[in-house]
């Protein structure tokens, strides 16, 4: 197997894009997943990035690691359920399946604010993220926006919960058993930004 280590620039990146002019008072939920094994879900307030940015690379050695997109109050016990969120600064979509890449890539709705490439194996996927010029503070509408792109684009259709957790881009992949079946491999993932890869 390739020796494939998480890109720590493009995850500090990432998470700067992500929570950037967040409150306070809003954190970062990290949820670590690893087939036939418990989740492991840790919170970080903005002063510790780095320490979020660690811990990433640490459980990324055997882990899949993905962020809640949007920002969870300090309040919040447990992990985030959709109850907890109050607003949101992306729109986001998810092109796992065969053309739904390039369809996201193509949407002119919003100018996109950074692109995840997920994995290349067997095709071409990826999360497109649309920054909002201000966030949106009306969950319900905010879920009918997502569920309004998946249907213009053809992605994910599970991707409209306001607790959705997207994959932390510059870490490497574990496909689950059914996934190496249908030729997936492990893979860094990638950050796009203005068109440049981060390296």
């Amino acid at each position: 197997m390739l020796d494939l280590r998480p890109n720590q620039r493009a995850i500090n990146r990432f998470i700067g894009e992500l929570t950037r002019n967040w409150d306070t008072g809003e954190t970062l939920e990290i949820r670590c997943i690893r087939e036939n094994f418990k989740s492991h879900t840790t919170r970080f307030a903005q002063h510790a990035f780095d320490e979020a940015v660690e811990h990433i690379v640490s459980m990324n050695r055997t882990h899949n690691i993905y962020a809640c997109v949007n920002p969870v109050p300090d309040t919040t016990r447990g992990s985030a359920k959709n109850e907890h969120i109050k607003r949101a600064y992306f729109g986001f979509v998810d092109g796992d399946e065969l053309g739904a890449a390039d369809r996201a890539r193509d949407c002119d709705w919003f100018d996109i604010a950074m692109e995840v490439i997920t994995g290349v194996k067997p095709h071409l996927r990826n999360h497109i993220y649309y920054r909002f010029n201000k966030p949106m503070e009306d969950m319900h509408q905010w879920t009918e926006l997502q569920k309004l792109l998946i249907s213009y684009l053809k992605t994910d259709k599970v991707i409209h919960n306001p607790s959705r957790i997207m994959r932390v881009a510059g870490t490497v992949t574990f496909p689950p058993m059914k996934k190496l079946d249908l030729g997936y491999v492990s893979e860094v993932t990638k950050l796009l930004i203005g068109g440049h890869y981060v390296e």
